[in-house]
């Protein structure tokens, strides 16, 4: 159960898919929002990954080293 616990958390804290901005340029959405979207992302993915990690280290969840 813990497993697919951390899989949730994790895929939570990763940025979406970069071809969404692709996808909302073509389609005629709003490309700079999205772009802006990914970007903001992408940079707390930097902080929340390792900080699920650390809590799922702490918690017993998984055993990193």
């Amino acid at each position: 159960e813990a497993d697919w616990l951390l899989v949730g958390l994790l895929l939570m804290c990763v940025s979406t898919a970069p071809s969404s901005f692709i996808l909302a340029r073509q389609l005629g959405g709003d490309a700079p929002l999205m772009a802006g979207i990914v970007a903001i992302q992408t940079m707390s993915s930097i902080a929340s990954v390792p900080l699920v990690l650390w809590v799922a280290e702490t918690m017993n969840w998984i055993h990193l080293l």
